[in-house]
């Protein structure tokens, strides 16, 4: 990561609450982390490589499209460290896509 990250926090407070009454903290969605891919490794490889999280996962899907844009590979993982093996396919550049919680995030792979 870069940078420093800032969590916000609203405070919503009942000044007209009656004894007994609890006052509600309701925290803002950016206190949530956003997965981000921290590191994918080697890269250039050989055919096995790890993908690395700033969060676990949880059934996250996983596509790995070609450079012709062909999806080769798919599949549903979980945890913070996924490994991969795309030894079988030939060399050259390849897409890995990650959908998780509604967003996605892309990136670059190089096979020898």
């Amino acid at each position: 990561m870069v940078g420093n990250r800032i969590a916000r926090v609203t405070v919503y407070c009942n000044n007209s609450a009656k004894k007994g009454d609890h006052d509600t903290i309701i925290p803002n969605k950016k206190m949530i982390a956003e997965y981000e891919i921290t590191t994918l490794y080697p890269n250039p490889t050989t055919g096995k490589f790890t993908m690395e999280f700033n969060i676990a996962l949880k059934d996250a899907e996983f596509l790995i499209y070609n450079s012709a844009g062909t999806l080769i590979a798919s599949h549903k993982e979980s945890g913070d460290k996924i490994p991969f093996d795309i030894s079988i396919f030939a060399a050259g550049t390849y897409h890995v896509v990650v959908f998780h919680d509604h967003k996605s995030k892309a990136a670059v792979l190089i096979k020898e």
